[in-house]
């Protein structure tokens, strides 16, 4: 009780001066996730949302960020530092407490809830600017990064000029390293449906390089360069191999799937459980996506898209035994089908257009959004399901 009084009276005491300050500049504490994944998507978020502010020449801000909990890798923070004003780093760790205390109070103030902007839940990660043109963070790499990368490309045998893409297979090893329960290894996928997809891009000249996952997790995968159990392997490249890339591939879930948003990468997007409707509906937000969903089956046969939507399926193994139903990942031809898909939208904004405005893209979101509790962004320009699964699966227009 002792430690909560004192952080009220700090959060009270601190709140003075904002108020006084606020006809001239808005105070504002940030918070960031440093969780896993966390770390590409909550400065993204920030800085489109700063982008926005500047653009309509909103109030004057002085924002103050910081990491709540551990701060990220010490080159990953260096990166987001020399673009966000976060204190941790040089200052003491004992300041983040304070303002993560602080924060704490304000964002129960209707009156001082304006000064806080959390960027730490599921929820908190959307934004009407996820398909800014004039966002990407190869923007943001120094020239030591740069050189960093091309080491980096040289030591795993990519050819200079070489079109690359990232492939990330989602396993739950990570997670099991933390806990023995981790409960979602049904939004994991088999990596061998992937092989017919990496052949295809092996056969148009991509190297393709797998990213993400321990390095215990060897994908088995023919013609994939192996990267994220590599001894070239670091947490900085782990971020900017994304500048490096021209298309990714992989899982819905993950943390590598922050990548093809920062960088602005054509994605496909597969094995994704459309179920949980107070999940944010961020990978349908992303406008240079193919999504291949994940077919869920029960006693009955296969759930329609309404019936996954009404009965709130969670990336839980126990609750989808519970209700006896089985997440099947996606096949090597849908994926393949997907990706071939995404190749031939390409750059062009008029392709991704006219796909979107197709009868059953039309008919799938009509769907989704009349059964989902939060609101998707983006809508003129979302995420394409792939038609080729949509024509082989049309439960899921139902």
């Amino acid at each position: 009780m002792r430690n909560l009084t004192r952080g009220r009276f700090l959060a009270w005491a601190l709140a003075i001066p904002v108020v006084v300050l606020r006809p001239i500049v808005v105070v504002r504490l940030v918070r960031f996730h440093p969780a896993f994944g966390n770390v590409l998507r909550s400065p993204l978020y920030y800085l489109l949302r700063r982008e926005h502010e500047q653009e309509i020449g909103s109030r004057r801000f002085l924002d103050f960020a910081f990491w709540v909990g551990d701060t990220p890798n010490a080159s990953l923070a260096r990166f987001w530092r020399r673009q966000i004003r976060i204190v941790q780093d040089p200052l003491p760790a004992i300041f983040a407490k304070m303002l993560n205390v602080i924060s704490w109070y304000w964002m129960r103030s209707p009156r001082m809830s304006r000064h806080v902007v959390s960027l730490t839940q599921p929820q908190d990660m959307a934004s009407e600017r996820i398909n800014s043109k004039s966002y990407c963070a190869s923007q943001f790499l120094d020239e030591d990064e740069k050189r960093d990368l091309r080491e980096c490309l040289k030591l795993l045998g990519v050819i200079p000029g070489q079109r690359i893409a990232l492939l990330h297979v989602r396993s739950a090893d990570h997670d099991l390293q933390s806990s023995s329960e981790f409960d979602s290894k049904c939004a994991n996928a088999d990596p061998q449906t992937f092989q017919k997809a990496v052949d295809y891009l092996n056969e148009l000249g991509f190297a393709v390089i797998s990213v993400g996952n321990p390095p215990s997790s060897a994908s088995h995968l023919r013609g994939v360069i192996e990267y994220h159990s590599s001894s070239a392997r670091t947490p900085l490249r782990d971020l900017t191999l994304g500048s490096a890339a021209s298309i990714f591939v992989g899982t819905a879930v993950g943390a590598p799937t922050g990548l093809p948003l920062l960088f602005r990468l054509p994605f496909l997007s597969t094995n994704h459980q459309i179920g949980n409707s107070n999940v944010t509906a961020e990978p349908f937000s992303y406008g240079r996506t193919v999504l291949v969903p994940k077919n869920m089956r029960s006693p009955n046969g296969l759930l329609t898209q309404t019936e996954c939507l009404k009965m709130d399926l969670p990336n839980s193994d126990r609750v989808l035994a519970e209700l006896g139903v089985v997440a099947e990942d996606n096949d090597g031809e849908d994926i393949l089908a997907g990706l071939k898909e995404l190749l031939e939208l390409g750059d062009d904004e008029a392709s991704w257009s006219n796909a979107r405005k197709s009868l059953e893209q039309r008919q799938f979101y009509e769907l989704f959004d009349s059964n989902t509790k939060l609101p998707r962004v983006c809508r003129s320009e979302s995420a394409v399901i792939s038609p080729s699964f949509l024509s082989k699966h049309p439960h899921w227009l139902m």
